[in-house]
């Protein structure tokens, strides 16, 4: 059989398949949209807004006026969670190899190394305080 002819039929194949593949989806959408504008829920929330752009306008203001209302602390950050308080970084000194390392969290892959080495009492006290200008990160 002739290349072109075969690649020329699958090219038309996939276009025949995404075609249908489209139609179909179409019809699931279609169904789906009929059921939501028989339902009652979203019938009250068209109503609501509605109501609330009618009641907007009256008053010539817009939703984000209305936001800035309610927002008492004028910060809506504040609202959500409260954040984590982010860790401080420490750093330590190996005072064989003269390393030093920066470590944001315990788990730092050089101090559990050196933990395993020397020991974890060992590397606790190689901490280096925070305000000695002895920090320089290697």
């Amino acid at each position: 059989m002739d290349k072109g002819f075969i690649s020329n039929y699958r090219a038309r194949a996939k276009t025949l398949q995404e075609y249908r593949d489209i139609e179909q989806s179409l019809r699931m959408l279609e169904g789906r949209l009929e059921r939501m504008k028989n339902s009652e829920e979203l019938k009250r929330e068209m109503e609501f807004e509605g109501k609330l752009t009618a009641l907007l306008e009256e008053y010539g203001l817009s939703l984000t006026d209305i936001v800035r209302m309610l927002d008492v602390k004028g910060d809506r950050k504040a609202a959500g969670k409260p954040r984590r308080k982010k860790r401080a970084v420490s750093f330590y000194k190996n005072p064989h190899t003269g390393e030093t390392v920066e470590a944001p969290s315990p788990s730092h892959l050089v101090l559990k190394a050196w933990r395993k080495q020397y020991g974890p009492e060992t590397v606790r006290k190689w901490k280096v305080p925070q305000d000695s200008g002895d920090v320089t990160p290697a």
